[in-house]
């Protein structure tokens, strides 16, 4: 997964335990920078619960669609989802995907975004529970492509920070709301719960 080229990033939200299996998820999947692919997008839900199965709900935060399924224990269920969730370029929108069990059974997720052209970016989704406020994004170099950062928001009126790196080679640019930010700058995003952010830095400056 490719991130905003050194950006730190500071989330305003509740405490967190740190465990990578829960009830709760909210998946974004950022913007696959390989150009004229056929893009595919998949989340990967796995349980090890003492139950034969798992009841488990995937649905776009927006609506339109959903997906329910019971997921067997020791196993791995592939599921398909709609391109259109995929963040673009610098953007806020409402592109959350949801993953929820009523069980008292913790479930896993792992998520894949891959392109025909051999592009591949995975990632394993934390729980809502375990989701700090004190994020670093470790970032693409050297920086011949742009690079980029999502975030999602899982409570209400939250609040994101981001700082660029003071002292970057080349120098990263962001525009947001109208206005560019370089390294060393400050700027603030309001969400509300379930809000999708994409960060993308512009063409590097030499």
């Amino acid at each position: 997964m490719v991130t905003l080229y050194d950006v730190v990033v500071w989330m305003l939200a509740v405490g967190c335990r740190m465990d990578n299996t829960g009830s709760e998820f909210a998946v974004a999947f950022i913007n696959n920078l390989v150009g004229n692919g056929t893009y595919q997008l998949e989340i990967y839900p796995t349980t090890f619960s003492r139950q034969p199965s798992v009841d488990v709900r995937i649905q776009l935060a927006a609506g339109g669609w959903n997906r329910s399924l019971q997921l067997p224990s020791s196993r791995s269920v592939m599921v398909d989802v709609p391109s259109e969730v995929e963040l673009r370029g610098t953007e806020m929108s409402r592109k959350a995907v949801l993953v929820t069990t009523d069980s008292d059974q913790p479930v896993g997720v792992y998520a894949m975004s891959s392109a025909q052209r051999g592009s591949c970016d995975g990632f394993v989704a934390l729980p809502v529970v375990s989701l700090g406020v004190e994020h670093f994004a470790l970032c693409f170099f050297p920086p011949d492509h742009q690079s980029e950062i999502g975030l999602v928001a899982v409570h209400q009126s939250t609040t994101v920070n981001v700082k660029l790196r003071r002292q970057t080679r080349p120098v990263v640019r962001v525009s947001w709301n109208g206005r560019m930010y370089y390294g060393g700058q400050n700027f603030t995003i309001n969400m509300s719960q379930y809000d999708t952010v994409q960060l993308q830095s512009l063409t590097c400056v030499h």
